[in-house]
């Protein structure tokens, strides 16, 4: 009799090893953001006696805060959202769920779904009691792995606040609490980003974009600062041609007129004399106002 061994798929291995490390970096995550929220709520618990203008102030910054947290937690009930996000970004979603369940029936609705999304997705729950994670389905959690991973998780929540009170102060006061509350927000959040992630700094990257023209009552902030920042209008910004449609369609016209006058130039073994026929040509491009308008106003 000939006894048979099942060979080691070392596909299989690695996924087994990324998902491992995966469920690591989001319980590790998850329990900063349980410790986060606990001690948002307690502070938010402790009754302040400061008037006037201090008083005004805190009462901004808390609208604000507020404005944030909402942006976050309606994440949670985005399914595109979660076949993208990483674990400091769920982390993040669930502490403003966690923050402001006790008092806004939406953020609690959205803790549900992140419980609901954490088992079906990762395996794993949060202790609503002691903030620890565990696995629900196999493999087990390598605990001492999540302790470990513990303080780059609280670094990374850190770099992210200090990013996030950057962008608020490149806008001022009176605008912070729109652009956070816009449903642009999260396409600008992922671009100031990414450009922080490219040695950018973001925040003067910001205020330039707002800075570069006069927002005109602009009915989307966020809106319209995203598309300041996006790549067509800072290459037309760089060319002196503006960041708006005006910018972006003389910018266009200027290319597509350079680029014309080389490709009609004859060429060939006859090129010097400019000999008829041997020209490219290129077909006409539709109109730019037509492919990309800017943002509403």
């Amino acid at each position: 009799m000939t006894m048979g061994f099942e060979e080691a798929d070392p596909i299989r291995e690695l996924h087994g090893h990324m998902d491992q490390t995966l469920r690591v970096a989001m319980a590790s995550a998850l329990q900063v953001a349980y410790v986060r929220a606990e001690r948002a709520r307690q502070h938010g618990a402790q009754v302040t006696l400061d008037t006037g203008e201090e008083e005004r102030a805190r009462g901004r910054r808390r609208q604000v805060d507020r404005a944030v947290a909402e942006s976050l937690w309606r994440r949670a009930g985005v399914p595109a959202w979660w076949d993208e996000a990483s674990p400091e970004q769920v982390a993040r979603v669930y502490e403003a769920a966690l923050s402001h369940a006790h008092l806004e029936p939406d953020a609690a609705d959205a803790l549900v779904r992140i419980d609901a999304e954490l088992a079906s997705r990762y395996g794993l729950a949060v202790d609503p009691g002691s903030g620890l994670v565990r696995a629900t389905a196999d493999p087990e959690l390598d605990a001492p792995a999540v302790h470990a991973a513990m303080p780059a998780a609280e670094a990374s929540a850190r770099d992210s606040d200090e990013r996030l009170a950057r962008w608020q102060a490149a806008v001022g006061a009176d605008l912070a609490e729109p652009m956070v509350r816009s449903p642009a927000w999260p396409a600008l959040e992922t671009r100031l980003t990414e450009l922080e992630a490219q040695g950018v700094d973001s925040a003067k990257a910001l205020a330039d974009a707002l800075g570069s023209r006069d927002m005109g009552g602009a009915k989307d902030v966020a809106r319209v600062l995203n598309f300041r920042l996006s790549d067509p209008a800072q290459k037309a910004k760089d060319k002196g041609l503006g960041t708006e449609r005006e910018g972006l369609d003389r910018a266009r016209l200027v290319n597509d007129t350079i680029a014309w006058s080389r490709l009609t130039r004859p060429v060939g073994p006859d090129s010097g004399r400019g000999a008829p026929g041997d020209t490219e040509r290129i077909p006409k491009r539709q109109g730019s106002r037509d492919r990309d308008a800017g943002p509403e106003r």
